[in-house]
């Protein structure tokens, strides 16, 4: 299964480097599990703040799906949109 997480502007920051921090701790301590989340996993370019139009975020959804998975082969399974609810 692939997964993306969803970085838009407001929480994008936070979590692409929560993200990169993950990885890299999985490279020192259990370098297959990181390659594994490499091959499965992408942290999506961060794009616009999602607004109220459906169609525009569907819009922007795809383009940083596409952006993240360029010739990867197969379809997404799982899109995580996360928001955090404080100041980091």
């Amino acid at each position: 299964v692939r997964a993306s997480l969803y970085c838009e502007a407001h929480n994008g920051p936070v979590l692409a480097a929560g993200y990169d921090a993950m990885l890299r701790y999985y490279d020192a301590k259990r370098p297959e599990v990181a390659k594994r989340l490499r091959e499965f996993s992408r942290c999506l370019p961060a794009g616009p703040p999602l607004g109220p139009d459906p169609r525009v975020c569907a819009e922007d959804v795809g383009r940083a799906l596409a952006a993240a998975w360029a010739g990867a082969p197969g379809a997404v399974d799982a899109l995580v949109a996360i928001e955090r609810l404080s100041a980091p």
